[in-house]
């Protein structure tokens, strides 16, 4: 479950970069492709990775935005749906 879709600094370690965008084979990434799931964890991190796996995937959300050039997220307009 976990390790498939490994982070890397470079293609030839990895799968996907610290955002989770997707490696191309020259080094570059491919444009919109990206991995933010558990497969981006190298291997078992602990007995609940929850935690890392979901900061991992929230991270790499703020990064899209940015890349994106949105907004950060905004609890009073995107809502909260811990209520």
């Amino acid at each position: 479950p976990m390790g498939g879709c490994t982070t890397a600094d470079n293609v030839d370690a990895g799968v996907v970069d610290h955002a989770g965008r997707v490696f191309r084979p020259d080094g570059g990434t491919y444009d919109g492709l990206y991995v933010c799931d558990a497969s981006v964890i190298p291997r078992a991190i602990g007995v609940k990775p929850f935690l890392t796996i979901s900061m991992f995937a929230e991270r790499a959300s703020e990064l899209m935005r940015e890349e994106l050039e949105l907004p950060g997220y905004d609890p009073a307009v995107e809502g909260d749906d811990r209520a």
